[in-house]
């Protein structure tokens, strides 16, 4: 009980500062160049309640209407478990989701692949700007673009953009040269219209330039799953 006093109480004081800070946000004036909404994109938080570990990722909103919204993820942001075959301790990790102008708000896991990394994700929060799935792969050389929070480096207000291209089939995945790092999982990679080809999953040791993403295909239908089974969690290996 001590445990989760504390780790509510951190919380408390971190949502009380990220809504101090949004009152002071600048309005968000968008390169042309830049196809990503930042409102889209998500940073996500979590502390495990017992052993105080503590993860951050990141997320792009795909869908929102007037009460709710989904987003995309990586499988290990969203359940830092996911690998151990067991999920052992999963609901002692409360997850936030945050977004670029400091709303805040627990996320629901609908549905998580095992194999390819990725996660659908439920907010209780409505009318956020979202990213349209994209209908197929691009090219090889064709320009992508990259929102997220590496190494946790968040403020409201504040979003790093990243780019770079599609080179092809890697080890079974889509690969692309947009630099990573730690944080930058579960950023969503779109195309130059905007529409989301796919989340960060993993990079290549020694060269964060190659960065590994479930093919459109894969993604597409993990979100057929949780759309079928929009209230609970299904976990495919």
């Amino acid at each position: 009980m001590k445990d989760t006093i504390r780790f509510l109480g951190l919380m408390v004081a971190f949502i009380m500062s990220v809504s101090c800070c949004s009152k002071f946000i600048p309005p968000v004036k968008l390169h042309r160049d830049v196809p990503i909404e930042p409102s889209a994109v998500l940073f996500i938080v979590g502390s495990n309640i017992l052993s105080e570990d503590s993860i951050s990722g990141s997320g792009i909103v795909i869908e929102s209407n007037e009460t709710e919204s989904w987003a995309l993820s990586a499988g290990h942001v969203c359940y830092p478990e996911v690998q151990d075959p067991f999920i052992m301790m999963s609901d002692m990790w409360i997850m936030m989701a945050i977004t670029q102008a400091g709303e805040f708000t627990p996320m629901q896991v609908v549905a998580i692949d095992q194999t390819t990394d990725t996660c659908v994700i439920r907010l209780a929060i409505g009318d956020l700007p979202s990213a349209p799935m994209a209908s197929k792969m691009p090219n090889i050389g064709e320009r992508v673009f990259l929102g997220s929070y590496p190494l946790g480096i968040y403020q409201p207000g504040h979003v790093p953009f990243f780019e770079g291209y599609y080179a092809g089939e890697l080890e079974g995945r889509a690969s692309y040269t947009v630099p990573v790092t730690g944080g930058s999982s579960g950023g969503g990679v779109v195309n130059s219209k905007g529409e989301v080809l796919g989340v960060v999953s993993m990079a290549i040791e020694g060269f964060e330039n190659i960065t590994l993403v479930a093919k459109l295909e894969n993604v597409q239908s993990l979100l057929d799953v949780a759309k079928r089974n929009p209230d609970r969690l299904t976990i495919l290996r």
